[in-house]
């Protein structure tokens, strides 16, 4: 018996000191894993940029095309969902080209100026979702 009890003393005193070892381990793991992480995410970002740049810069390249800013927003088309195309198109020719394309648009709460005003919270269905055409592709 007192051989069972110094030995299941002598390991659980093993496992306790190595314990924060361990520990340790496991969060310099962790913390090389978050970074490890991190630097992907950052190169993804960066090709992600990369290849949208190059598009938009084979886009510019072509004859008479022009990416321009413009703030024109979208009808409802008769599916319920918002035609960006026709916006752009209509931009693009308030601006001398033939017609474009959507390249970048939004879409947000538009309140009447009298909901904001108040200074309450809008009831539901005061406002509703506008999309704007921010960026349109230009030909």
């Amino acid at each position: 018996m007192g051989r069972w009890w110094d030995g299941s003393i002598g390991y659980l005193h093993d496992t306790i000191k190595a314990t924060p070892g361990a520990f340790e381990d496991v969060g310099k793991k962790t913390g090389d894993v978050a970074k490890d992480a991190a630097v992907a995410t950052q190169e993804g970002m960066k090709k992600t940029f990369d290849v949208s740049k190059d598009a938009a810069t084979a886009i510019v390249r072509l004859p008479n095309t022009r990416v321009v800013d413009v703030h024109e927003r979208c009808a409802t088309a008769a599916n319920g969902a918002p035609d960006c195309a026709a916006a752009a198109t209509a931009a693009c020719r308030s601006k001398g080209f033939n017609g474009g394309q959507p390249l970048d648009s939004r879409t947000g709460e538009a309140c009447p100026d009298k909901a904001l005003v108040s200074g309450k919270q809008p009831a539901k269905g005061e406002c509703p979702l506008e999309t704007v055409v921010l960026r349109a592709v230009c030909q």
